[in-house]
């Protein structure tokens, strides 16, 4: 009878602990994904600044000085 409950126990155990990986390892696999999120969309905040910067500087050397929009 101590068997039987020493292996119940031992089975149990196992359990919470497969359980308590699975959980500990979706957390860290979702936390991974948001910190992929949030470095791909600054990325794509860096990418969309600098071809507005881009787009002002040519835009500017583009102008001539009779538009007026010169100093």
């Amino acid at each position: 009878m101590r068997a039987i409950a020493r292996l119940n126990y031992e089975i149990a155990r196992a359990i919470a602990r497969l359980n308590y990986d699975s959980i500990t390892s979706a957390y860290r696999c979702d936390q991974t994904e948001r910190s992929h999120q949030s470095f791909t969309k600054q990325n794509n905040t860096n990418a969309e600044v600098e071809k507005f910067a881009d787009n002002a500087s040519a835009e500017l050397e583009n102008q001539s000085p009779t538009q007026g929009n010169l100093v």
